[in-house]
C-alpha cells in the first residue's frame, strides 16, 4: 500500500494517441506551463488512471492469451518503480489487502479475467475435443538467488541451460491446477512468501523480481476407430506445450526512499545490477546487434531470454507514478519501454513429440 505524501501530478496522458508526457525539471528548457517542453513518449497503448479492467484485458492481454491457446509461448512483464502499481496491474494482489485494478480484475470475491478466460476456453466447444493440463510455478529472484515461492523453506535453486528447454530451474515445483479459484489460491500462497520491506514510498515494497509461469499442455483426445479390432484408440501425436510467464520487475531503486538499513542497500544494489544487465540486453537487441548478448550476466536475463528476442510473444507494461518527485524514475521506466518496443521476437508454435508419438505419426503418414 502506497504511503500518502503530498505531490504534484507531472504526467499527462493522451490515450487516443498513445502518448504520455512527463514534466521533468532536469530538462534544460522545461516550462511547467508549456506542454511542448515536457518529455514525450509514444507507445502502442497507453492507459490512464481511469482505464477499466475489461479495457486493459480486451485490448492488451486477451491477444496474448489467444496466442497461448494456439501454442505460442508468451510473456507479460510489468516494470516500474516501487509504488507505481505493479501489484495492482497484474495478478500479485492479496484479496483482503488491496483491490486489483486493470489487467487482472481480481478482488476478494472475483477471479482474474485472464485466468478465468483460460478456463472458459477449456470448457468451450474446442475444449471438448482436447485434453488440457495446466501447471503453475512461482519464483522470485532475490539478491541474484532463485527461490521457489510455493514450497516451505527457502532454498537457493540453480538455473540450468539445455538445448531443448533453454534456461530453466529444474528443481522448481510445478502444481497442477483444476480451476481459476485453485490457481489464484496458489498465487496468494506464493505472494505471502515474497521478500518485502517498508520504504518511504511503499509500506510493503517488494525487494525482488517475481516470475509466475502458467504451463498449458493441449492434446487431442483419443479417437475411437471402429475399423480397428478391440476398439483400440488411435492417438494423435501432436501435443502443444506452451508457457505464459507473468513477470513483475522492480525498477531501479532510488536510495533516497530507503530506511538506510544495510540490508535494504544490498537489496537495492542487487536489483539495480540485474536491471542494468536487462538494459544492456534490451539495448543490444533493440539495435539489432548480432554480437554477443549478455543474457548470462544475471539470473533475471537468463530466465527472460525467450521473451527478449526469442520465440515468445511478449507484452510489456511500464508502470509509472505521476508524482513530481518521481519524475526521474518515471522517465527511466519510459525509456526502458521505448527501447524494449524495438525488439523483434520470432514467435513459433511449441509442439512436443515424444519417441512413441513420433513413431505413430510416421505410421499414420505412411497409411495416408
Amino acid at each position: 500500500m502506497q504511503k500518502s505524501q503530498e505531490c504534484k501530478d507531472m504526467v499527462r496522458i493522451n490515450s487516443k494517441e498513445g502518448v504520455i508526457r512527463v514534466g521533468d525539471r532536469t530538462k534544460k528548457d522545461f516550462d511547467p506551463n508549456n506542454i511542448s517542453t515536457w518529455r514525450e513518449f509514444t507507445y502502442d497503448t497507453v492507459y490512464d488512471k481511469n482505464g477499466s479492467q475489461e479495457e486493459v484485458f480486451d485490448r492488451s492481454v486477451k491477444p496474448i492469451l489467444e496466442k497461448v491457446l494456439k501454442g505460442f509461448n508468451s510473456t507479460i512483464f510489468c516494470y516500474g518503480q516501487t509504488s507505481s502499481g505493479k501489484l495492482t496491474e497484474s495478478v500479485w494482489d492479496r484479496p483482503k489487502s488491496y483491490r486489483v485494478r486493470e489487467i487482472s480484475n481480481v478482488s476478494h470475491d472475483s477471479e482474474s479475467l485472464h485466468h478465468r478466460g483460460l478456463f472458459e476456453h477449456i470448457g468451450s466447444a474446442e475444449g471438448k475435443h482436447y485434453n488440457f493440463t495446466i501447471m503453475l510455478s512461482f519464483l522470485e529472484i532475490y539478491n541474484e538467488k532463485v527461490f521457489d515461492l510455493l514450497v516451505s523453506g527457502r532454498r537457493d535453486l540453480k538455473i540450468r541451460q539445455t538445448k531443448a528447454r533453454g534456461f530453466h530451474v529444474p528443481s522448481l515445483s510445478h502444481h497442477v491446477v483444476s480451476d481459476a479459484k485453485h490457481m489464484f489460491s496458489l498465487i496468494n500462497a506464493g505472494f505471502k512468501n515474497r521478500s518485502t520491506s517498508a520504504t518511504s514510498q511503499n509500506a510493503e515494497s517488494s525487494r525482488s523480481h517475481s516470475m509466475l509461469t502458467v504451463r498449458l499442455e493441449k492434446a487431442p483426445k483419443p479417437v475411437c476407430n471402429p475399423h480397428v479390432t478391440l476398439k483400440a484408440h488411435v492417438l494423435s501425436p501432436m501435443i502443444h506445450r506452451t508457457a505464459r510467464k507473468l513477470t513483475r520487475l522492480q525498477a531501479l531503486h532510488a536510495h533516497r526512499y530507503h530506511s538506510g538499513s544495510e540490508q535494504q542497500a544490498k537489496e537495492s544494489t542487487s536489483i539495480n545490477q540485474s536491471l542494468s544487465t536487462l538494459a544492456n540486453v534490451i539495448s543490444a537487441l533493440a539495435q539489432n546487434k548480432k554480437s554477443f548478448i549478455p543474457y548470462r550476466d544475471s539470473s533475471l536475463t537468463k530466465l527472460l531470454k525467450d521473451a527478449l528476442g526469442g520465440s515468445a510473444s511478449t507484452l510489456m507494461f511500464g508502470n509509472v507514478n505521476p508524482c513530481d518527485r518521481n519524475a526521474s524514475e518515471t522517465v527511466s521506466t519510459l525509456r526502458y519501454a521505448s527501447r524494449a518496443k524495438k525488439i523483434k521476437n520470432k514467435p513459433k508454435v511449441q509442439i512436443y513429440l515424444d519417441p512413441k508419438s513420433k513413431q505413430i505419426r510416421q505410421m499414420q503418414d505412411e497409411i495416408l
